[in-house]
């Protein structure tokens, strides 16, 4: 009797045991169908040699990947392990004068002007494939984003070697740039230019600037002389043309050099002409 009554309950135990195996098996695949993703890896380089001479590599950069960002100092990046995808980056330096936020670089302002002499700026975009199970590499060509601009103005006339002060601006510059899309953003600014007299009797002003933007670029001004002799003159001239190329190779710094013909007579406005364009790979100011 005992004998049968095992047998009895053994039946209804096989059966669950078997609907729990089943259940299982389709719950969770084979070991051998069974496909884990993992996560892939990336070193960066950095390329900086496209710099204007005199400039030092800077100290330290970031990159922003996958919403995140990273800081990093000279040299190589090791970058943070990802799923397989396509993974857009931004790599940009810290350089002063500069506010960064969602990869746009605004430049500071001072009493309504451009600060003429910000730090030098540098970036670069791209995408990362990470793949799985990879330690891959790729190289960040970074560009500089501040280009050095001299103007030089050689004085003529009667009245050329009693300049006193050259008070000038130059409007049509970019004020921010758009570091993902190579492009200016936001809205025209104005850079003043801090014209000095130089041993031979030019006068020059250096800036900084991101590049133009709008439709066009104006120096105006004013020429001072000694004791007020003659009487405050005002200056114009149109750059456009001259600067139409000013977004591109900023490493290579641009000089525009032109004459100023002053005269005594009341009432004269000062003419530039014969301005001269010079792009060469010259020293940082």
């Amino acid at each position: 009797m005992e004998k049968n009554f095992q047998k009895t309950r053994k039946g209804p135990c096989l059966a669950r045991c078997l609907y729990i195996v089943i259940l299982v098996s389709l719950m969770f695949p084979s070991c051998s169908r069974l496909e884990l993703t993992e996560q892939g890896q990336y070193l960066l380089q950095t390329d900086w040699e496209k710099r204007t001479e005199g400039i030092s590599i800077p100290s330290s950069y970031q990159v922003i990947l996958d919403g995140k960002v990273h800081s990093f100092g000279q040299g190589q990046a090791d970058l943070p392990e990802l799923f397989p995808g396509t993974y857009p980056y931004l790599a940009h330096n810290l350089a002063s004068g500069f506010n960064i936020e969602a990869g746009i670089a605004k430049q500071h302002i001072e009493n309504g002007q451009l600060i003429p002499m910000p730090e030098w700026l540098f970036s670069a975009t791209g995408e990362l494939q990470y793949a799985n199970e990879s330690n891959l590499e790729a190289t960040a060509v970074m560009q500089q984003q501040v280009r050095q601009l001299t103007i030089i103005l050689e004085p003529e006339g009667g009245s050329a070697s009693n300049i006193s002060l050259i008070q000038a601006q130059l409007s049509g510059i970019a004020s921010a740039w758009n570091l993902q899309g190579n492009v200016p953003s936001g809205s025209p600014g104005i850079v003043p230019l801090a014209f000095k007299k130089q041993a031979d009797g030019t006068w020059k002003a250096v800036v900084r600037i991101l590049g133009v933007q709008g439709g066009e670029q104006m120096i105006s001004g004013t020429l001072s002389f000694d004791q007020g002799v003659p009487e405050d003159v005002s200056m114009e001239s149109d750059m456009t043309e001259l600067l139409a190329d000013a977004n591109t190779d900023k490493h290579i710094p641009l000089e525009l050099k032109a004459k100023v013909e002053t005269q005594t007579a009341a009432g004269f406005k000062v003419s530039i002409k014969d301005w001269v364009k010079q792009s060469a790979s010259g020293q940082a100011w």
